[in-house]
């Protein structure tokens, strides 16, 4: 499978959703992907014009991320800690 994904320029990242291990950095990581596929998408346009259309580019963008106490992931960790 990752010889599949590397020939294919793919992404892996491994979280755990109950623990919350990693999960903040596999989403950084998903989001600088994107962002770098948009950017090179964006220079291969040129000036905008894509076979005669306009091609939407995203300049000056933000992505507002969430940080510290914002991001705490320990009720959910209360909440998965369950006997079944």
């Amino acid at each position: 499978m990752l010889s599949s994904l590397q020939k294919i320029n793919g992404v892996v990242s491994e979280a755990s959703a109950l623990g919350g291990d990693n999960v903040d950095y596999a989403f950084f990581r998903l989001l600088e992907e994107i962002n770098g596929v948009v950017s090179k998408k964006a220079l291969e346009c040129g000036n905008g014009k894509i076979n005669g259309g306009d091609a939407t580019t995203l300049k000056e963008s933000k992505i507002d991320i969430i940080s510290g106490s914002e991001l705490e992931i320990s009720e959910m960790k209360k909440l998965s800690a369950c006997s079944c």
